[in-house]
């Protein structure tokens, strides 16, 4: 059994930046982890990075494409040759994986291959693996926004038959010190009274019942929250501290501290 997440978000909601935190917590708690880039146009250091089998410019250059059809075309080549990907995941025993996915909502809407990746991942790889969909809290000012970003989720949420999280990220940027939840619900309400209200009842029903509109808050830069995540993302996949050999070669005394480290964030 393997173990990983897959971070999916819009562009700019913080994707690549979680990878890294997670990353950092990985090392801090002997985790042994590595992070593959599956977005073709991120340009960012990862331990496997598909950007190396193709990009989306050259892609863009060689066929007249425009960047989202150049985009759908890596993923296709992706998925003709898994096996470069899985090669790499082989080679790398008692690793936990953190899987950095694209943004754009074509991948997921109108695409089949990403999801046939996740796919492969599961039942050839045997990954237990969790979609964690970061959402910009930026993009919730409003009740209709709100909403149309939740649909959006929705939608990317079927894509996949995976355990499924939806985090707001950059909860520090929330004006007055708002909580999130408050904010949620205020448009909620909002949605409900305002003349169409009817119709928002209904998509909040829909949401509802998906487990959509259960979300958290989160900031990628709190090591704390990150570590708290992590924690959900463990139980969701079932994982359980030490199974990758953590605890291995070293002292009690740094076991505790491990753990101490972990509970703290708690606190």
């Amino acid at each position: 059994m393997r173990y990983g997440v897959a971070v999916i978000g819009m562009p700019g909601s913080g994707k690549t930046t979680l990878t890294r935190s997670m990353a950092d917590i990985f090392k801090i708690i002997k985790r042994p982890a590595k992070s593959i880039n599956l977005d073709p146009a991120n340009e960012t250091d990862f331990d496997f990075d598909v950007q190396s089998m193709i990009q989306t410019a050259d892609v863009q250059e060689a066929f007249n494409l425009g960047p989202n059809a150049s985009l759908l075309y890596c993923l296709e080549f992706l998925n003709a040759n898994f096996t470069v990907l899985s090669d790499y995941i082989i080679s790398q025993p008692d690793c936990f994986f953190i899987f950095d996915l694209p943004g754009q909502v074509e991948c997921y809407a109108a695409d089949y291959n990403l999801r046939e990746i996740m796919t492969k991942l599961q039942h050839q790889l045997d990954f237990s693996l969790v979609a964690v969909h970061l959402s910009d809290c930026a993009m919730i000012n409003s009740a209709s926004k709100y909403l149309q970003l939740q649909l959006s989720t929705l939608s990317i949420q079927t894509a996949f038959n995976l355990p499924f999280m939806n985090v707001f990220n950059k909860t520090d940027m929330l004006p007055h010190q708002q909580q999130l939840e408050d904010v949620l619900q205020q448009f909620e309400e909002e949605l409900i009274y305002q003349p169409e209200g009817e119709l928002g009842l209904e998509l909040l029903q829909v949401l509802n019942n998906s487990g959509c509109i259960e979300s958290s808050g989160l900031c990628a830069l709190d090591s704390k929250e990150v570590v708290q995540l992590i924690n959900d993302v463990d139980n969701r996949v079932g994982y359980s501290r030490g199974q990758l050999g953590e605890y291995k070669g070293i002292t009690p005394a740094e076991v505790r501290q491990i753990e101490d480290y972990i509970d703290r964030a708690y606190q």
